[in-house]
């Protein structure tokens, strides 16, 4: 018998949250280095009123903590 975590690549990733409270996986291929004056890539799409407000370094394996102002703790893996 297997377990989903059996069938799911433990690989590097980033999770990035937007003041709204949406979250969202990338992988770290998808930005490139720049320099100085480097205009980057658009890794999340927001509306007008909302922005990312925290960018986390993770593996897909990994548990992702989720708090609510109402005291109440959710937690997931990372790859969902």
């Amino acid at each position: 018998e297997f377990e989903v975590e059996d069938l799911i690549a433990d690989e590097e990733t980033l999770v990035s949250i937007t003041h709204a409270g949406y979250i969202k996986r990338a992988n770290p291929s998808m930005f490139k280095s720049q320099h100085r004056g480097g205009r980057g890539i658009r890794g999340v799409s927001t509306g007008d009123e909302d922005f990312v407000t925290s960018i986390f370094r993770s593996n897909t394996l990994n548990y992702l903590l989720c708090f609510t102002d109402r005291g109440r703790l959710y937690w997931l893996k990372v790859y969902q």
